[in-house]
């Protein structure tokens, strides 16, 4: 939201491999990328990342729902409504999605001390200050009003895990068959299914597969991904040695993963009245952190492709992240290794070809399920759903390479 309401000039070193951006504001880098990315046959879903131009997420950051003490609904929903707007008439614009990871937001406390209320996102509840579905569906309405051509992209609740309340309270658009929603999963994102193939493939199912099995609506896998340190691919799939830039930050010496695991959006455990209401992730973060992650993390990620190639063949996703390297913010070394990445620190090549290969190997020709009709309430059409599916893989990209898409 900052870098669209606010448009500031780009400093310079966040564009120093693209020295023609320089000088440019937000927007008008954003527009640079998106023409790039189009010009190259790259299609383009737009993301309502932060309301804070900064690292995400955690449940301190103040920046958990859809608005903020920073900026008001009224302002989120202005700001992409500018958005869909602005790139109307580019045909590679083809989604927005509202805002990511949905998620509990700690309220310190006017005394001090480290406590603090935990506000909780809700579902389908009605209370206007908590009810994401509500507020997606409203924002939704004045992204088509402004540009009827994009899908529109909702999130599930607790760092974007959770859409089971879509069987109660699916989202409803004024324009039927642009409904998409969008669902994430790492690692720790379910720490009772570590180790256990089929309590992971349930867990699945139950927060959002049954979305895309039972036809109710198109998903899209937004973010998944795996570190490229020594466990994180399958053994096959390890580089004879990794490429990192002079001075990069290697996974063992304080990256984001390595001999010991820190997934890329780290949460803070809610310290007061908190600990104990901050979403399933959090709840259970500082327990699972404790565990073995490094040995577990090619076992889950095998896992899981194998349920997407099983269970949902075709569905769209983004793979987090093709950086090559970290971009600047909280928590973030600007320059130094993203050991998520799917390219190398040079940004000149994949940091595995073994890996990218299992990766691209999920995309399949698109397909829709006979279910999935504009005559079901909620329901995308199919020419939407197969729209959906022309953007079948992603991944998401910051602005050091952007020059030489």
């Amino acid at each position: 939201l900052e870098a669209v309401l606010e448009d500031g000039a780009v400093s310079a070193h966040a564009v120093s491999a693209n020295p023609p951006l320089a000088g440019l504001s937000a927007v008008e880098v954003m527009d640079a990328v998106v023409e790039s990315l189009g010009r190259r046959g790259l299609m383009v879903v737009l993301d309502e990342h932060t309301g804070k131009a900064d690292w995400c997420c955690d449940v301190r950051d103040g920046d958990g729902l859809w608005y903020s003490e920073a900026y008001s609904e009224a302002q989120w929903i202005a700001a992409l409504a500018r958005l869909a707007q602005r790139y109307q008439s580019n045909p590679m614009v083809v989604g927005i999605e509202l805002r990511n990871e949905i998620r509990p937001v700690v309220v310190p406390s006017s005394e001090g001390g480290g406590g603090g209320r935990v506000v909780m996102p809700t579902w389908g509840d009605g209370n206007l200050a908590t009810d994401w579905a509500a507020a997606a569906t409203r924002a939704g309405n004045a992204v088509l009003a402004a540009n009827p051509k994009l899908l529109v992209v909702v999130g599930g609740l607790d760092f974007g895990l959770d859409l089971r309340g879509v069987r109660d309270h699916p989202v409803t658009l004024d324009m039927p068959g642009k409904l998409v929603y969008s669902a994430h999963h790492y690692l720790w994102s379910c720490p009772a299914c570590l180790g256990d193939k089929k309590k992971l493939w349930e867990y699945l199912d139950e927060h959002w597969g049954f979305v895309a099995k039972e036809g109710v609506a198109p998903v899209w896998l937004s973010e998944f991904g795996t570190p490229h340190t020594p466990d994180g691919y399958a053994s096959s799939q390890q580089p004879a040695a990794p490429r990192a830039a002079a001075g990069a930050e290697s996974a063992s010496q304080g990256g984001d993963a390595g001999a010991s695991f820190a997934p890329p959006h780290a949460a803070a455990t809610a310290a007061g009245g908190g600990s104990e209401e901050g979403g399933e992730e959090e709840r259970h973060w500082q327990d699972a952190r404790q565990q073995e992650y490094s040995s577990q993390q090619a076992q889950w990620w095998n896992w899981m492709v194998d349920y997407l190639r099983s269970e949902h063949p075709g569905l769209s996703f983004a793979y987090w992240p093709l950086d090559g390297t970290q971009s600047s913010g909280r928590t973030r070394e600007r320059g130094a290794e993203e050991t998520y990445g799917l390219l190398n620190a040079n940004w000149d090549a994949p940091y595995s070809r073994g890996h990218l290969a299992q990766v691209t190997a999920l995309i399949a020709e698109p397909h829709v399920r006979p279910s999935l009709s504009s005559a079901s309430p909620g329901a995308a059409t199919q020419e939407a759903a197969s729209r959906a599916g022309a953007t079948q893989v992603g991944a998401t990209i910051g602005t050091r390479g952007m020059g030489e898409l």
